[in-house]
């Protein structure tokens, strides 16, 4: 995990992606808010690097963009099938203490976006849970984290897996003392 004020090299601004994908698609600021389902303030407050989006929020963001996180994170790479630990794509979200790790191409052309959520002890991937619009497929890497399928709460160890149905809302957290590494494969909505 990186340290609060700190960022690797291979670490993209997540409000310049987010300015840059708004701005292709010619949408404000306001639009781009009632998308989402956020304030306009969030919204300029992530582009300038003020706020930083929870991982549940920033896939709510890029939704609303017509883009997945793997379409999101391809803007700020090569279109290498082969990502070097040391190359990968990171989104670090310093209030709910989390990262997610770009694990492979993803994108359009895609069937499948491969990534890591990275939890300091006591992190969680956002507020409330959140439903994505595709399948996803989690296993848990390294520590514990729990996860919360709608109302019913999941403790999953090393090596636990869960596949989660489209559309069924969930949240991660790390519930040991120790860094939480869950990869996450999803499928492109179709």
């Amino acid at each position: 995990m990186v340290k609060p004020g700190e960022a690797p090299a291979s670490e993209q601004s997540v409000g310049d992606l987010l300015r840059e994908a708004r701005a292709r698609q010619g949408l404000s600021v306001r639009a781009l808010a009632a998308r989402a389902g956020c304030s306009p303030s969030f919204i300029s407050q992530a582009e300038r690097g003020q706020a930083s989006p929870s991982i549940s929020s920033l896939e709510r963001l890029v939704q609303a963009l017509g883009l997945t996180l793997g379409d999101f994170f391809r803007a700020a790479r090569s279109p290498a099938t082969v990502v070097r630990s040391h190359e990968r794509a990171t989104v670090t979200n310093a209030w709910s203490q989390a990262q997610i790790k770009a694990l492979g191409p993803g994108g359009v052309g895609h069937a499948l976006e491969p990534m890591m959520i990275v939890l300091a002890p006591g992190g969680r991937s956002g507020g409330p849970p959140y439903a994505r619009d595709s399948e996803v497929f989690a296993l848990v890497f390294e520590g514990e984290a729990l996860l919360t399928l709608g109302e019913t709460a999941h403790r999953l160890a090393r090596g636990d897996a869960a596949t989660l149905p489209a559309e069924t809302p969930h949240r991660w957290e790390n519930i040991g003392g120790d860094v939480a590494r869950v990869v996450v494969v999803s499928s492109r909505a179709r």
